[in-house]
C-alpha cells in the first residue's frame, strides 16, 4: 500500500486509436491531484519497455508530492489523438512514525512497554495458579473438540442471502465462447460456430481473446452482422486474429 509522505514510482498507460502508444514520452505533460487540488510533478516520465510493455510509462513521485489521502496522476500528450489514462491511489498513514511519536510523547520505549506487559501476564498467572503451558494445552483440547464436529456451510448463499449467488450465476451464463475463421482484420473479426445470426446481437459487449497473438486483448463490439457472424470492434486491435483463435464475449 502507498504510504503518505513517502516517495514512490507510479505507472500510467498511453493509447491512441491503434491501441498502446509507444515512443511518446517526450510529449507527456503530467500533473498530480491531491485531494482535489492540482499541482505539478518535478520528475520527468520514462517509457518502461516499448517491446514487452507497449504503452506503459513511469514517473517518480516525491514525498512532498504524495501528502494527501487520495492522489491521482494524470496528464496529456501534445501528440494528436494520444490519451493518457489517469492512475489513482489511496495513501495509508505511516504507522511506524505514529508509534515513534507516541513513545516520544510518553517518555517510553517499545521494549520497556513489552517488558511491562510480560510482568503483568506473569502476575496474572501466579494469581490464578496457572501457567501459560497449561492454558495452551487447554486451548488445544478445545480446538480438538471443534475439529471433531462438522461445520455446516451453505454454498448457495452469500451473507445469508441468495440474491448475490443468483446474480453471479446469471453473469457467468452470459459469457459466450467462440473461435474465428479466416478473413479477419484489425477491426473486423469473423466468427464461426453457434454464434447468433441476428444483426447487432452482441453490439456494446466486449470480445476478449483467449488464445493466439491477441490473447488477453479485448475491444468493445461496435457492430455485429449476423449473416456472416462478423464483429466490428473499436478501437482496432494491434494485429489481425488468425483462424482458430478463441475468444469470449462478456
Amino acid at each position: 500500500m502507498p504510504i503518505r509522505a513517502q516517495a514512490l514510482t507510479m505507472h500510467y498507460f498511453a493509447t491512441d486509436a491503434d491501441g498502446p502508444k509507444t515512443g511518446d514520452v517526450g510529449n507527456h505533460a503530467l500533473r498530480i491531484i491531491e485531494d482535489g487540488v492540482i499541482g505539478t510533478i518535478a520528475a520527468s516520465p520514462a517509457e518502461i519497455d516499448a517491446t514487452n510493455a507497449p504503452g506503459m510509462y513511469k514517473v517518480a513521485i516525491t514525498a512532498a508530492e504524495n501528502t494527501a489521502d487520495v492522489v491521482t496522476l494524470c496528464g496529456k500528450s501534445s501528440s494528436s489523438g494520444v490519451t493518457i489514462s489517469p492512475s489513482t491511489w489511496t495513501n495509508i498513514t505511516n504507522a511506524d512514525a505514529n508509534v515513534a511519536a507516541i513513545l516520544t510523547d510518553t517518555g517510553t520505549t517499545l521494549d520497556g512497554k513489552i517488558n511491562t506487559i510480560d510482568g503483568i501476564v506473569d502476575a496474572i498467572l501466579v494469581d490464578t495458579g496457572t501457567t501459560l503451558d497449561d492454558k495452551i494445552d487447554a486451548i488445544l483440547v478445545d480446538t480438538d473438540v471443534l475439529g471433531a464436529s462438522p461445520i455446516a456451510a451453505n454454498i448457495m448463499q452469500i451473507a445469508g442471502g441468495t440474491d448475490a449467488v443468483s446474480s453471479l450465476k446469471k453473469g457467468s451464463a452470459s459469457i459466450l465462447e467462440g473461435s474465428v475463421t479466416s478473413g479477419c482484420t484489425t477491426t473486423s473479426i469473423v466468427g464461426t460456430g453457434s454464434l447468433s445470426t441476428v444483426d447487432e446481437f452482441y453490439t456494446d459487449r466486449m470480445i476478449l481473446f483467449t488464445s493466439g497473438d491477441l490473447e488477453y486483448s479485448g475491444r468493445a463490439i461496435a457492430a455485429y452482422t449476423g449473416s456472416t457472424k462478423t464483429f466490428t470492434v473499436s478501437p482496432a486491435f494491434t494485429s489481425s486474429a488468425s483462424s482458430s483463435d478463441t475468444f469470449i464475449i462478456v
